[in-house]
């Protein structure tokens, strides 16, 4: 259920009888607003997957080249009714000419598809309280027990296995990785916070700004090459890490990698096969 004073609003311009305590309810083939449980009125979505033909073959935000799937039914004005694509490897939204991102805090409304999980965590909702870590400590403390510079480019090539280090009385996992844009730019060296609790790996803003090209926009996710391996979901952090890159358990499970953490020793180590 949604409460969203935007999308309400948006609802009423279309013609739906709005009032105090309304609430949007999303199912898989309509919207529904909702006033103490009854139903006020309904939109209709089409579930069934987009022929990806019809689109550009590439998702302007990871640059896959996968299947454009699902319709979702608001807009980055937040007007409800328009029809958009979600990018089947990243989820981003976009109209049928691939070009205009819809931003995650507006997709209030996707009709799901048949073949979509319901178990999914959304990455935008995602939220976790550090209190004992940030980004100061990050760049002088960590950086410095990892023997690194944080964000420092370099052409060293990465290898694997990756050691870190168990930091602090709350024992957080870090680890250094190399991450680039694309095989043409050079590696940023990245510091993460080894968080499994979380399905979603992040990058920060600065982290963001740092990899891509200058004046480049930020997208809500992000394609690229994580210590030589192709990764396909770097979201945008927020919220109470928004100054923390996180390493989600999506990377293990993508790359088939194995954590290993010595609380003894304080070190760990990320291999892959």
């Amino acid at each position: 259920a949604y409460t969203n004073p935007k999308a309400l609003a948006a609802l009423s311009a279309l013609g739906f009888e709005t009032t105090p305590g309304s609430k949007i309810m999303k199912t898989t083939t309509n919207i529904e607003l909702v006033h103490n449980n009854k139903q006020l009125n309904a939109m209709h979505l089409d579930p069934t997957p987009v022929n990806p033909g019809a689109l550009q073959p590439v998702c302007a935000s990871c640059q896959s080249a996968g299947t454009f799937k699902t319709t979702a039914a608001i807009d980055a004005d937040h007007k409800v009714g328009a029809r958009f694509f979600l990018c089947a490897s990243c989820s981003e939204a976009f109209d049928s000419g691939g070009h205009v991102s819809v931003p995650a805090d507006t997709r209030l409304a996707v009709a799901a598809s048949p073949l979509d999980d319901p178990t999914f965590v959304d990455p935008a909702l995602g939220d976790i309280l550090l209190t004992d870590v940030n980004e100061k400590i990050v760049e002088t403390d960590i950086a410095g027990e990892l023997g690194v510079t944080s964000l420092q480019t370099t052409n060293d090539l990465p290898n694997w296995p990756v050691a870190g280090i168990v930091f602090g009385p709350n024992s957080r996992l870090f680890v250094c990785l190399y991450v680039r844009r694309s095989k043409t730019d050079a590696y940023t060296k990245v510091i993460f916070l080894v968080y499994t609790g979380s399905p979603h790996t992040y990058l920060c803003q600065k982290t963001m700004t740092s990899i891509l090209p200058e004046r480049s926009n930020i997208p809500q996710t992000l394609r690229a090459e994580v210590h030589g391996r192709s990764f396909p979901s770097l979201n945008v952090s927020h919220g109470h890490f928004a100054d923390m890159n996180l390493l989600g358990s999506n990377f293990f499970s993508t790359l088939g990698a194995t954590l290993t953490a010595d609380y003894k020793q304080l070190r760990v180590t990320i291999s892959v096969a």
